[in-house]
């Protein structure tokens, strides 16, 4: 496939460009973030990525000014985020305000009616239509704000077998987030990720003895005025919203918002090439999108509706033309839902190979349920389909696999103040038309306990059976953790898997295959905004067996 390189950075530019844009942060306000809710293992924020936070982030949480637990932040997405609990003096509710650790205590809210659960007061008004007006009080001057972090790792294994399994890996991430640069709405986003992976031999001409991989997932500018009618991004983005399924994009997004609760976008741009930051003009991707976010008379958006339409041109023809729907509820009551399709429209040779004018090609649905203070439901059901593209144009009919692939899980958990909690958890996915031997299942469950004998010291145990096409087995985990205030925490993990091969049982009538390991880790903040992560891992059995050991080093921008 031929390329038109139009501009390339190199990695050591990007970061030096990176810390430049950043010296101005000094002194900058520290931002605040509520929870949403908690579960008996996990802290929901109502802040994501679009916020500031970024995955590996330790918060304190706030109640009434004074601090009551630390978080650290697992997974991130745009306006949402998990953690995993650190340490608690109290119980963490709904409301609660987080802080990154060692900034000063937010000013306790000073609302009537807002309770210590953090509930928002109710308005005395009714929040009927109105008219979109923009805000007119004056602000105080902005300074940079800059989060993000850049991580050292490496890890060795050692094979205590004759199959030659050792390997070394070094790698080095950045994930950087300038906001109000220069004072003006303008943000600046950079993560890419560097590895060398070393092996004692390769494995065939795909899996070489040592190999270097480079992603740049990300290097944008983006202009958003808090209160203007318009935004504009460009360069390496992560496309979404209205705009799901491009994925990766090389181009511009812009959106104008039309009244209070209506905005209209539009993007232009190629498909991305990760291992680098190359133009290539001939996978062009553009398409209009739409979204419809009503505002309460708080100020926020529980309700999202995205909805756009892509095309994606190959090399000599169109690619793919798709139609992509977006619904996002997170209320404040019982239950928060999020879907997400993708209806492909297919027209000439994509008609033809396809036999129909439209497919639904994926579907993914996921609804929470907040039983009481302490139970919550997770369901979810997915749907894919295969869809045709120019890289797959020709591949004949008897090898392309249209198979739809479905799936639905679910997990319920529950939790008592004292730190006690459970979980059952649960899973099914088969191929219509695939005979009962291909499907795949799992379930299992779980019993944990916060707060065992003491403050800080937190246990649990976990156990599942799982079923797929190529194995069967079960897996049971046992882990003991102790977390300290200033946030370093060590964990011990026990592990033991039995397992076997379908294939292999067939064949040879191979026995169940046991493993079993021992984990040793650490987390530590340091001083000037260091942290440092270890891990030792012993592993015994049919499977595998060796040790593993691995060491990161990170500072939080």
């Amino acid at each position: 496939m031929a390329h038109e390189p139009r501009f390339r950075i190199g990695l050591l530019g990007v970061i030096l460009l990176a810390v430049v844009l950043a010296a101005p942060a000094a002194g900058a306000d520290e931002p605040t973030y509520r929870v949403r809710y908690r579960t008996e293992e996990t802290v929901y924020l109502e802040a994501g990525s679009e916020e500031g936070l970024a995955e590996g982030d330790t918060l304190t949480i706030f109640r009434d000014g004074q601090p009551i637990a630390a978080v650290r932040v697992l997974f991130v997405a745009r306006h949402s985020a998990s953690c995993e609990l650190v340490s608690e003096k109290a119980e963490i509710v709904a409301g609660d305000l987080a802080r990154p650790t060692g900034a000063r205590a937010p000013t306790p809210p000073q609302s009537a009616g807002e309770n210590p659960g953090g509930t928002s007061p109710q308005p005395q008004e009714s929040a009927g239509p109105r008219a979109y007006e923009p805000r007119t009080q004056p602000r105080k001057p902005r300074t940079t704000r800059v989060s993000g972090s850049l991580t050292f790792d490496w890890d060795t294994f050692q094979d205590g077998s004759d199959d030659g399994l050792d390997f070394t890996r070094m790698a080095a991430r950045l994930s950087l987030r300038l906001r109000d640069v220069g004072g003006l709405p303008l943000e600046v986003r950079v993560r890419g990720r560097t590895r060398r992976l070393e092996r004692e031999r390769a494995f065939g001409s795909k899996i070489p003895s040592s190999e270097t991989r480079d992603r740049f997932y990300e290097a944008s500018v983006a202009w958003r005025p808090q209160e203007g009618r318009f935004s504009l991004q460009m360069g390496r983005l992560r496309a979404g919203g209205g705009v799901v399924g491009v994925g990766y994009l090389d181009g511009v997004i812009g959106e104008s918002r039309l009244g209070r609760d209506y905005f209209v976008g539009a993007f232009f741009g190629a498909r991305s090439d990760l291992s680098e930051l190359t133009w290539d003009s001939g996978r062009q991707s553009y398409g209009l999108f739409g979204r419809w976010a009503p505002e309460r008379i708080d100020g926020s958006r529980p309700f999202e509706i995205f909805a756009g339409g892509v095309r994606e041109d190959g090399q000599t023809d169109v690619s793919r033309e798709f139609a992509a729907l977006e619904i996002r509820y997170t209320g404040r009551g019982v239950w928060s839902f999020y879907q997400r399709a993708e209806i492909d429209l297919n027209r000439g040779w994509r008609k033809e190979a396809a036999g129909s004018s439209s497919q639904l090609s994926s579907l993914s649905m996921t609804a929470i349920a907040r039983l009481s203070e302490g139970a919550r439901l997770v369901l979810s059901y997915d749907r894919y389909e295969r869809y045709r593209e120019e890289e797959t144009r020709f591949i004949p009919e008897e090898l392309f696999d249209t198979a739809p692939r479905q799936g639905i899980r679910a997990r319920l958990q529950f939790s008592r103040p004292s730190g006690l909690g459970w979980s059952l958890v649960g899973g099914y996915r088969d191929r219509q038309g695939d005979v009962s031997d291909e499907t795949s299942w799992y379930a299992g469950g779980g019993i944990t306990h916060r707060r065992l004998f003491r403050d800080g010291l937190s246990a649990s145990l976990d156990a599942s059976a799982f079923s797929n096409r190529y194995t069967e087995g079960t897996l049971a985990t046992f882990r003991i953790r102790q977390s300290f205030s200033a946030g370093h925490s060590v964990d011990l993990t026990l592990g033991g898997r039995l397992s076997r091969t379908r294939l292999l049982t067939e064949l040879f009538g191979q026995e169940n295959l046991t493993t079993q390991w021992i984990r040793l880790g650490g987390w530590f903040e340091l001083p000037l905004r260091l942290f440092l992560r270890g891990e030792v891992e012993v592993t015994t059995g049919d499977e595998l067996e060796g040790q593993r050991f691995s060491l990161g080093l990170g500072y939080r921008f």
